[in-house]
């Protein structure tokens, strides 16, 4: 017997079982196959699922179904300005296969508004209504609170705070704000509450001009703040400048013109000098304008003018105390007479 033949008569032992007859001898007969009732019971499990999934009824919730408004007169000039954003969860039954293709833009909750005719307060039914295959077992709330309002428009003046730490020698100068005023826009009980809108801006130490941008916040008369995520501000921030100003002595350089039989004096010889710290940096000492001295005698020479600076005779650098010139002395020098000798005499 080849190799091929033992092959097939495995092959065949392997088909077949052991059994005896009535009389006790041995037959043989041919092993059942297992595969078909396998290929069943799956087949009968697939069925199954199928009936389950379409026919036996399952509970799912919906999240986050938005509320929507109905018969709402816009001619009255009110305005939802509370309670406009509510969502609800929604439980409902079907078919599992139904519930699991739902989102929340197939079920639709609306609340009735035709009965809302003035400003105030409105406790209103929430109205649900399942899609097709489906019905509605639970909802998380079943009613929801409205604020009801006028919408108006207002111009509120911007006012800056600045909060700051200086010394000696700078100083704050001019402080603006851009823009000088904002429009609001929301529910006019919120709107008339409103009485600044401030523009604050923490500077810590400063020793220059500061430029910066800062949100604004709304304000009532006693200075507590007006706040309401209905209230819309345009624009919602402003530019604040703030100039910084400093204070330093210089030497004066009179310009002045003369020959040689004067003695020249001039007072004062120092001024402060005060303006932007810039500014102030640039120069080294104070020039006049010029003075041309022919004889002998007490002159006024102003100060030369340079923009933003201003001079003064003390460091406090008050307005009171602003110079614009200084005063020159010539005097004639006394002529210088030759001691004679004892030979010459």
């Amino acid at each position: 017997m080849n190799e091929k033949d033992t092959n097939n008569t495995k092959k065949e032992l392997q088909n077949l079982t052991t059994t005896f007859d009535e009389n006790g001898k041995i037959k043989r007969t041919k092993k059942r196959s297992t595969v078909l009732p396998k290929i069943l019971s799956v087949f009968a499990a697939i069925i199954l699922w199928l009936y389950v999934y379409q026919a036996v009824e399952y509970e799912g919730v919906i999240k986050d179904v938005p509320v929507s408004f109905e018969n709402f007169n816009n001619n009255l000039g009110l305005d939802i300005v509370s309670g406009y954003e509510s969502t609800v969860d929604v439980t409902l039954k079907g078919t599992k296969s139904a519930i699991n293709k739902l989102t929340k833009n197939d079920i639709k909750a609306t609340v009735d508004l035709s009965q809302v005719t003035e400003r105030g307060e409105y406790t209103l039914p929430i109205k649900t209504d399942p899609p097709n295959g489906a019905k509605i077992v639970e909802q998380s709330i079943s009613e929801i609170n409205l604020s009801v309002d006028k919408t108006i428009k207002k111009s509120i003046s911007v006012q800056p705070k600045i909060n700051y730490t200086l010394q000696y020698p700078y100083e704050i100068g001019e402080v603006s704000v851009e823009p000088g005023e904002i429009e609001v826009t929301g529910p006019e009980t919120d709107i008339n509450a409103i009485s600044t809108a401030e523009a604050e801006i923490n500077l810590g130490s400063i020793r220059n001009n500061v430029i910066s941008s800062v949100p604004l916040v709304l304000k009532n008369a006693n200075g507590y703040e007006v706040s309401s995520k209905y209230i819309v501000m345009k624009p919602g921030t402003a530019k604040i400048s703030v100039s910084v100003l400093k204070t330093a002595l210089y030497g004066v350089k009179p310009n002045v013109q003369y020959n040689g039989n004067y003695n020249i004096t001039y007072q004062p010889t120092k001024v402060y000098v005060k303006g932007l710290v810039n500014d102030v940096d640039a120069i080294n000492e104070v020039n006049t304008e010029q003075l041309v001295i022919n004889s002998a005698g007490e002159y006024n020479i102003k100060l030369s003018e340079i923009s933003g600076l201003k001079y003064y005779d003390n460091y406090k650098a008050e307005e009171g105390n602003i110079i614009t010139d200084i005063t020159v002395i010539a005097e004639e020098k006394t002529p210088i007479v030759p001691e004679k000798n004892e030979d010459e005499e």
